[in-house]
């Protein structure tokens, strides 16, 4: 067998080897690495088919995975682009770019190898590099870029791990008051330890309640999105939070005149966004305080959904991290206004299913103003 079907062989065996993988880990649809990957078994399927260097280039550049071939001596003699990129001297492949390099070294010698090269971040990186002698000398490598497994393994473990948490709280105090109950001979406490029990159950209640919502809004927009006026969705939040704001004696207010403003996509989600926003503003602000929804243009095709108040802020190391399901600035204070640590991530994902964005301003003591940016509609007529 020619030395170009022998590398065809390994790459083979390398490559559709970190496909299958990356097929089973993701289920991503890789129909360009099915493609090249049924080239090869049709060119090695005949023994007299010898591939020249043109071939052999061709093959590795439609692969999908950085792929590098080096001879004997360890010096690279072809490559495809994404391979070229690792081996370039930058400092955010530095460690890859090493990693590919003396894999092929251990390879042109006779060694098998396979490392996980994983970087922190953030963002959290993951690369699984795989090189293989070749026969006739030289070796293959691959790197596959795993990334993308690495994070959801991450939010998967982070998730499991704070609901077990968070439904575990409520559920076993549950559990305890109603044993007190249970025993428990003078009508008043026994009233008292009632009125607890239920306040958990609420809050279990409020907590899958967002879940669920989580779930649906993380499945994007509806099949089909119609034109929502914002004016209509700041009325429908002002009055779910009348209530709650004038029994603590805090003003909320929304734009002085109607904007008739317009944003395409779905005016549940949206309500829901905008609720939680204003919602969590009542909540850690001071009696007597201050919120306010602003609705504006930018000016450049964007719309401009603002919600500011004069409450307790945010400390700055946690500005990055306040998005993220359940995490809460201070834990025993979320329990106490009964937030389940959920609401920002609501935010954060209708944004995102309307292909806008979501940005904090915080100052302790001062006040947090919430930007959501949304494309927008023409203003109907």
């Amino acid at each position: 067998m020619s030395t170009a079907a022998m590398v065809l062989v390994a790459l083979l065996g390398v490559g559709a080897g970190a496909l299958a993988v990356a097929w089973r880990r993701t289920r991503r649809t890789l129909t360009l690495a099915h493609l090249c990957v049924r080239q090869l078994e049709v060119e090695l399927s005949n023994a007299q088919v010898d591939a020249g260097p043109f071939e052999l280039q061709r093959v590795v550049d439609a692969l999908p995975v950085a792929a590098v071939i080096c001879d004997d001596t360890g010096a690279v003699q072809v490559r495809n682009p994404a391979g070229a990129s690792l081996l370039e001297p930058r400092i955010e492949s530095a460690l890859v770019g090493r990693s590919l390099r003396a894999a092929l070294t251990e390879a042109a010698g006779g060694v098998r190898v396979r490392r996980v090269e994983e970087l922190v971040g953030p963002p959290l990186e993951r690369h699984v590099v795989t090189a293989i002698p070749l026969d006739g000398g030289g070796a293959v490598a691959v790197v596959q870029d795993d990334s993308d497994v690495a994070r959801t393994e991450a939010v998967r473990r982070d998730f499991v791990a704070n609901i077990s948490h968070e439904l575990k709280t409520p559920v076993g105090a549950v559990a305890l008051l109603a044993e007190m109950l249970a025993d428990e001979p003078d009508p008043a406490t026994a009233q008292r330890f009632a009125t607890r029990i239920e306040g958990e159950a609420q809050r279990l209640a409020r907590s899958v309640d967002d879940l669920l919502e989580l779930t649906q809004i993380e499945f994007g927009l509806p099949a089909v999105s119609t034109d929502v006026a914002l004016d209509e969705v700041v009325d429908e939040v002002l009055a779910r939070v009348a209530v709650v704001a004038a029994d603590r004696g805090i003003s909320v207010g929304g734009p002085d005149e109607r904007t008739r403003l317009v944003v395409r996509g779905d005016a549940r989600q949206l309500g829901s966004a905008l609720y939680n926003l204003v919602d969590n503003a009542v909540k850690y602000s001071p009696d007597g305080g201050t919120v306010c929804i602003g609705l504006r243009r930018d000016g450049g095709g964007l719309i401009d959904v603002e919600v500011a108040d004069s409450g307790i802020g945010i400390p700055g190391a946690d500005l990055e991290r306040i998005f993220e399901r359940f995490y809460r600035v201070d834990r025993a204070r979320g329990r106490d206004t009964g937030g389940t640590g959920l609401g920002l991530a609501i935010v954060r994902h209708v944004t995102q299913n309307h292909g806008g964005s979501v940005d904090v301003r915080s100052t302790e003591g001062v006040g947090t103003t919430f930007l959501m940016r949304l494309p927008g509609r023409e203003t109907p007529r």
